[in-house]
């Protein structure tokens, strides 16, 4: 075995020594002719990575009229998120039974269905016209700071607090009046007595609260992307 390792080695060594000697002429410059100097290669500057370009407090950039239609547009008909949103709805009101009129069953589901779709169609209505009327931002505005427990607050005060066009912090008038406002309204195409106030203030209170959880979900996406995304 260590005899054939040898042979080989020196079979290999005397080709590339050929191989050399014959290249050597072609491979030679010609009498006073320069070689050139051999160039380092050229060092590739790293790419950065793309930056997540969800709007932050930090690098405010206000709303213009196209982009509040182009919002409004996809948030209230073309998403598919404005239909589950409703149909999530309409499946805690059949659970509940509420209200009993309308009763069980694919038409009582329905029903609902219609109902939610509609009162979710006038709350994005009204926050949109009213935001749009006085400046202020209807989307989401993400922390763009570190600190869980400092996230974790800000997207629980950006429940009723957004930016005005010179990324200012207010209170959320529209958001406010579109969550109380449509639940009042609502209430005159539902069956039995009109209870504006009270179903109002109800509902009004839930659609907050279910505000304050879909802010952590979008203050966190990215973290939860990419813990369930494997990435």
């Amino acid at each position: 075995m260590a005899v054939r390792l040898v042979r080989r080695y020196r079979l290999n060594a005397l080709a590339a020594v050929a191989l050399l000697l014959l290249a050597g002429p072609a491979a030679a410059p010609a009498a006073g002719q320069s070689v050139p100097p051999i160039e380092p290669p050229a060092v590739l500057a790293p790419v950065a990575a793309p930056s997540d370009s969800a709007p932050t407090l930090r690098r405010y950039v206000p709303m213009t009229p196209s982009g509040r239609w182009d919002q409004y547009w996809r948030a209230t008909f073309l998403s598919p998120g404005a239909y589950f949103r409703a149909l999530g709805a309409a499946a805690g009101g059949q659970f509940a039974n509420d209200p009993a009129e309308w009763g069980q069953g694919a038409t009582g589901y329905a029903r609902r269905t219609a109902s939610t779709f509609a009162r979710f169609t006038l709350s994005d209505t009204i926050r949109a016209s009213t935001a749009a009327a006085l400046g202020y931002d209807t989307r989401y505005l993400r922390c763009g700071c570190d600190g869980g427990w400092q996230r974790l607050g800000h997207a629980l005060k950006m429940t009723v607090l957004t930016a005005d066009a010179q990324g200012r912090m207010r209170v959320d008038i529209p958001a406010v009046t579109a969550a109380y406002g449509s639940a009042a309204i609502a209430a005159a195409w539902l069956p039995g007595p009109a209870r504006p106030v009270h179903d109002g203030l109800r509902d009004g209170s839930i659609r907050i609260g279910v505000q304050a959880g879909v802010n952590l979900l979008r203050e966190f996406g990215p973290e939860l992307r990419a813990v369930f995304g494997g990435r």
